[in-house]
């Protein structure tokens, strides 16, 4: 723990602020870290990285002879506060205001009031049962908007280590072991904001350049993949209570104190901060130093896993990942059996792939240890003792991916044959539903006629807010201009692909056909695809209108449009990298005024992707054209 007599010092905040894994000022090609927003509830701990914030920004000069920063980086960097009135009490707008006033004294003269709504909730919201997790979840929610509709990508949060003591020690009492004793990580992605469009990994898409890994058995032109969305940090993780409220002080910062903290039998965090106020009273083993050294030991075992992980990943080889069907075909590197936590590490590894394709927004490691790492990864020592390298592994499920191994060619010589076998390559789709198609409840598409007091023109042109993540795969905006009836989006089901050929011409139905063709005779990826259904007023049969992810609608619908995206991925997860290609190096007519960025393996052997990025707001829609069909090559 830092020294607790002096307050924090400009230049050990900016030190704090841009270390790693924060990458504060990286730059990446894309869009730059402009303007950050703080949290601040009116606490010290907010109130004094506000103050922090400030004066880092009077004292870059003194700060760049320390850290030797790029003195231009300065002017990109300014601040927005946002205040949470959370409504649960009376005078809790008033004490909103006074924060507010509160800022503009140390000079904070941007900040927002954001009121909390409890209309979903009947009688006193302040007696529901799970009232602290909920105010939790409409918090932040209500920050990530906020910070969405001001174009801020970065929220820094006030955490101290005091935060990070009670957090280890309330997951101790809890039973937590092994990662979870890490405490409270110094970045991640904005939480309780899934599925929410420009917040949660999106905003911001990717456009895929042509390359061979999207052009073997892919679409010919692959939809965008989704990057941005708000990510927090928190920087003053590593400095204690007393030295915020001495930095507070030294900056003349006023701060208000929540007299329900105060309470030990409020909640459990209470109660163990009451236990830190009289430190002499508590064990050795227990002291705010131990408990610290307790969570480094374990962030440092979780480094090292990564490092063996990240080095695996360097090894996958990705033969083809399709954004339009949401499959991706890969072949993984044996593991050793002298890796140490063997198991543990093939399950990251494998957990680190499978999220390019899943339906579960979070997967649980244990969910890939037992079927998936033995099949996936088996023992090189048991599989020579047992004889059983030979036997093709069978197609399974696991963490709501269907893992279906492909074929191996048959050796062309006597030579390759006395080799040893080629490495499986596995397709990997969303797991078939349980009732192919019938457990994921249809997303319903309100179209024009149906919300009051909105022309038609304004309907057509709002496009982000109604924006929505299905199936945790696809970012999909569909705008129903019809009536009479209801518009759903649903799983695709086999009795749907009678009806989908309807009315296609031969061409169309052929390139239908390519679509939709089964990998080596199993068709049960389908089962993954988002279909687009109308219902007549009074029916009960669906009618299809079309497969918006591979672009493929039914004449007569001209009255329906879609846009979709594909989830964010990260592709360093395999080991690509960005860096910039000149555009005039793509073919004439491509992306004239874009930033190209290519994604490559650098030395490795696996075809590069490139991509650019596009702006945040989609472009204006066009009105409703006749249906068409694009091309899909899935050869």
């Amino acid at each position: 723990m830092k020294d607790t007599r002096s307050a924090i010092k400009s230049f050990e905040f900016a030190k704090a602020l841009l270390k790693k894994p924060c990458h504060l000022l990286r730059k990446d090609g894309f869009r730059g870290f402009q303007r950050l927003g703080l949290a601040v509830s009116g606490g010290v701990d907010s109130m004094a990285l506000a103050a922090l914030c400030v004066r880092m920004n009077q004292k870059w000069e003194h700060i760049n002879t320390h850290l030797r920063i790029d003195p231009e980086l300065r002017l990109k960097l300014r601040f927005t506060a946002f205040i949470v009135d959370h409504g649960l009490r009376s005078g809790s707008e008033e004490e909103a205001r006074q924060v507010k006033s509160n800022l503009a004294k140390i000079g904070i003269y941007d900040s927002r009031i954001l009121k909390l709504s409890w209309k979903d909730h009947e009688g006193d919201p302040s007696e529901l049962p799970n009232l602290e997790s909920l105010a939790r979840k409409y918090r932040y929610q209500a920050l990530g908007r906020a910070c969405r509709d001001h174009d801020i990508d970065t929220l820094l949060l006030g955490h101290h280590a005091d935060d990070q003591v009670e957090t280890v020690m309330m997951r101790l009492v809890k039973g937590h072991r092994g990662k979870g004793l890490g405490g409270i990580k110094p970045s991640s992605v904005i939480p309780e904001c899934e599925g929410i469009y420009g917040v949660h990994e999106s905003g911001q898409a990717i456009e895929l350049v042509a390359s061979r890994l999207t052009m073997q058995g892919s679409s010919e032109l692959p939809i965008k993949i989704e990057s941005g969305g708000v990510h927090i940090y928190r920087p003053l993780l590593d400095f204690p209570k007393e030295k915020l409220i001495s930095t507070c002080k030294s900056h003349g910062a006023e701060w208000v104190t929540d007299a329900t903290n105060a309470d030990p039998t409020l909640t459990s965090r209470n109660a163990i901060r009451y236990m830190y106020e009289k430190p002499n009273k508590l064990p050795r083993a227990l002291s705010a130093t131990r408990i610290l050294a307790l969570a480094r030991h374990f962030q440092k075992a979780e480094r090292r896993r990564e490092e063996a992980v990240v080095e695996l990943l360097a090894k996958v080889k990705l033969m083809n990942f399709d954004t339009r069907r949401g499959t991706l075909r890969v072949v993984f590197p044996p593991i050793p059996d002298d890796q140490v936590e063997r198991q543990t590490i093939a399950a990251m590894v494998l957990r680190r792939v499978v999220l390019w394709v899943t339906p579960h927004p979070i997967v649980d490691l244990l969910s890939l240890i037992g079927t998936a790492v033995k099949t996936i990864f088996p023992s090189p020592a048991r599989e020579a003792m047992s004889g059983s390298s030979e036997e093709r592994p069978k197609p399974f499920n696991a963490a709501g991916v269907f893992f279906y191994p492909l074929p191996t060619p048959e050796p062309s010589s006597a030579t390759e044959s006395s080799t040893s076998a080629p490495p499986i390559t596995w397709f990997l789709s969303r797991e078939p539903h349980r009732q192919f198609g019938r457990d994921l409840e249809p997303h319903m598409v309100r179209g024009f006629s149906e919300l009051p007091n909105i022309k038609t023109a304004v309907y057509w042109k709002s496009i982000e807010s109604r924006w929505f993540l299905y199936d945790n795969r696809w970012w999909l905006n569909i705008k129903n201009g019809m009536s009479g009836g209801r518009l759903m989006v649903r799983n695709f089901r086999p009795d749907d692909s009678p009806q989908l050929k309807e009315g296609l011409d031969y061409a169309e139905l052929s390139l239908l056909n390519k679509a939709l063709r089964t990998v080596n005779g199993d068709d049960r990826w389908r089962a993954g695809l988002p279909i687009v259904v109308w219902r007549p007023r009074g029916r009960q049969e669906d009618q299809v209108v079309g497969l918006p992810t591979l672009d493929i609608r039914k004449p007569g619908f001209a009255y329906v449009s879609w846009s979709c995206t594909y989830k964010k991925v990260d592709f360093a997860d395999l080991g690509l990298e960005a860096v910039k290609v000149d555009s005039k190096s793509l073919e004439s007519g491509f992306y004239p005024s874009q930033k190209v960025i290519h994604i490559s393996r650098g030395a490795g052997e696996a075809p590069p992707i490139s991509y650019h990025p596009t702006d945040r707001k989609p472009t204006e829609e066009r009105e409703p054209q006749l249906p068409r069909v694009r091309w899909i090559n899935t050869d």
